[in-house]
């Protein structure tokens, strides 16, 4: 999704500083845990209590990241000037603590009241830089079902691998088993189904309003997928090529 990221991004905001642009796709979820925020709050774990359980995993990213960056071997923002590097930092953190979930209404919210003014984004108003960033930078994010099937089903049964770790480590801690994430009840189909109906298409419905999404083939692959995501959840197709489990019917 980083290459989908920077593609839209050059297009559709060729003012802004490529390195604030693309340094947030290439760091937003580094050295991740494999659980998600809920988890470090029901386990109380130490980087939920740094954090205040507050965006803990996203403001982990930033930070991270951003100290990994003015390492000397990775610095390549020595040459920027104390003003830039603090706006850079800023930006970049604000561009990762987006991708928080928890959030995503706020930010939609945003854009949705602006569109629904009639205002448009303009590449000198900063605010309108870093929203319109935050969007596509979310939508990166989710945009996994938007890619070629054979792609789309191979991350999605990662992704889905890795839900299933967190739910064995939430049943061995005695604690609820997140939804989604009990690799003995959990029909693989149907959340994707769902999550492309409810999330990801409605959200890249709502970016395409502002950015043309026509030349990644979005919506034509997020048709084709859900097509195929719904096909399996009725039986009439097969997507257990993976190891994720679908439930028996």
């Amino acid at each position: 999704h980083s290459h989908r990221c920077r593609t839209v991004c050059m297009s559709a905001l060729r003012g802004v500083r490529n390195a604030t642009s693309l340094t947030p796709n290439r760091c937003h979820d580094y050295a991740h845990l494999g659980v998600n925020n809920n988890f470090l709050s029901s386990t109380m774990h130490k980087l939920g209590l740094r954090y205040n359980f507050i965006s803990p995993l996203e403001n982990m990213h930033a930070s991270e990241a951003l100290q990994m960056l003015l390492r000397p071997e990775n610095n390549f923002l020595v040459t920027l000037g104390k003003d830039e590097y603090l706006e850079f930092h800023q930006s970049v953190a604000q561009l990762i603590l987006a991708t928080d979930m928890t959030r995503h209404i706020e930010f939609t919210g945003q854009f949705t009241a602006k569109l629904a003014a009639g205002k448009r984004f303009h590449s000198y108003n900063k605010h309108d830089n870093l929203l319109l960033l935050q969007m596509m930078l979310k939508f990166a994010d989710l945009s996994n079902p938007s890619r070629r099937w054979t792609v789309c089903r191979e991350w999605s049964n990662r992704v889905m691998e890795e839900f299933y770790l967190q739910g064995d480590r939430e049943r061995a801690a005695r604690i609820p088993v997140s939804p989604g994430m009990d690799r003995n009840t959990t029909d693989w189909p149907k959340c994707q189904v769902t999550f492309i109906k409810f999330v990801v298409r409605p959200f890249a419905d709502l970016l395409s309003r502002a950015v043309n999404l026509e030349p990644l083939h979005v919506l034509e692959n997020l048709d084709g997928n859900f097509a195929q995501w719904a096909a399996a959840t009725t039986g009439l197709s097969s997507v257990r090529e993976g190891t994720a489990k679908v439930t028996p019917r």
